[in-house]
């Protein structure tokens, strides 16, 4: 008997974007919720005079998942709502002559981000120094970068105009705004929601099995749960996302998906 195919409990991820290159994980999913993904359609069966099949087909496909998560951060949400839902963020009061201090130890073309980042997106203010050199300059010493998540960090080059040595340590001071609070607003007699791509992957030693809806929208709402004090979870999100039909795509291949690197034979 071939035993092939069959997964053992390992969880899921679920990514969201508006397209596939810019797909991110959306957060943690409870260790006792399910993620579903289902796909119908509607069967059709024409019938002769004589009550004999003419023809079968099928027609309204979909597709539609399901999950929970524990971040409910607005970000995330604006993505499960998109076009519907608009997020603002409102500065708080600025910082100036925040320190942050890199051990000896750190290497050449890494990513250290900042630990304070400007509500409005732009990078803070920097000035970096180590024992090689009382003060280090920008595009000759470091770059600042700015990730996928939109927020900045600091990348130093290594080459021969720089003194930089990984031995030593660097004293950053940083000035910038952080954010105070994110505000969403939703609400219109009719508004167009916008399709995202939704991906579901289940990972099981290293393979994985793959589900992408291709044009996804949230069309059940969202249901938000607060525990009791006493209870034991923190607070979640339970999201359905529905799936039709992304006509751009070759037809046939407009709904959904599937990637399977875990039942297939060695």
């Amino acid at each position: 008997m071939n035993y092939a195919g069959i997964q053992i409990p390992s969880g899921c991820d679920v990514q969201i974007g508006d397209n596939e290159a810019s797909l991110a994980t959306v957060g943690v999913l409870p260790e006792d919720s399910e993620t579903t993904v289902s796909i119908s359609y509607e069967p059709v069966m024409v019938k002769g005079s004589k009550n004999e099949d003419v023809m079968r087909y099928v027609k309204n496909m979909a597709a539609e998942g399901s999950f929970t998560i524990y971040q409910i951060l607005l970000d995330n949400i604006a993505k499960f709502a998109k076009g519907i839902m608009t997020v603002e963020t409102v500065a708080g009061t600025a910082v100036t002559g925040k320190a942050q201090t890199l051990a000896a130890g750190w290497k050449f073309q890494q990513a250290y981000k900042f630990l304070g980042q400007n509500a409005n997106g732009n990078a803070p203010t920097v000035s970096a120094s180590g024992s090689a050199k009382s003060r280090l300059t920008a595009g000759t010493d470091y770059d600042l970068v700015k990730g996928a998540d939109g927020e900045w960090s600091i990348v130093f080059k290594a080459s021969s105009t720089s003194p930089l040595v990984t031995t030593e340590t660097i004293t950053l001071t940083l000035g910038y705004t952080p954010a105070a609070r994110k505000v969403a607003k939703m609400g219109s007699p009719s508004v167009e929601i916008t399709p995202q791509v939704v991906r579901f992957i289940k990972v099981q030693n290293k393979k994985r099995f793959q589900v992408t809806l291709w044009s996804a929208t949230n069309e059940a709402g969202l249901s938000f749960a607060f525990p009791a004090s006493s209870g034991d979870a923190p607070a979640s999100l339970e999201v359905t996302m529905n799936g039709g039909l992304d006509t751009s795509r070759t037809d046939g291949e407009q709904l959904v998906e599937i990637i399977d690197e875990i039942g297939i034979s060695a």
